[in-house]
């Protein structure tokens, strides 16, 4: 399953972030991508990310990302970002595989 979301003014409440994070954990073999509009320590993520689920950007641009993709049940194999383009935001992929 993939899931894309595109969360606006989170600081608003944690009602996005809990139905986004819910869909998410209804598969064991999903990914969750999007502008999450919040940094990856929010209070609101943290508080309902299934515990299972990975950071397949983990160590690319850390501190002022709030572009995401989370995976579960899934092997990241490789992440990579590239500069801001025609968008307001850096490009972010990932190359994942089902778990052996």
């Amino acid at each position: 399953m993939v899931i894309n979301t595109h969360l606006s003014k989170p600081s608003e409440g944690e009602a996005p972030f809990e139905e986004v994070m819910h869909t998410f954990a209804r598969y064991p073999r999903a990914v969750l991508l999007g502008d999450f509009n919040a940094s990856i320590d929010h209070a609101a993520l943290r508080r309902w990310m299934p515990p299972d689920a990975k950071d397949a950007l983990v160590g690319l641009n850390e501190q002022d990302r709030v572009d995401m993709i989370w995976v579960r049940g899934l092997k990241v194999e490789s992440a990579w970002s590239r500069p801001v383009g025609p968008s307001d935001h850096p490009f972010f992929a990932t190359r994942v595989r089902v778990r052996d």
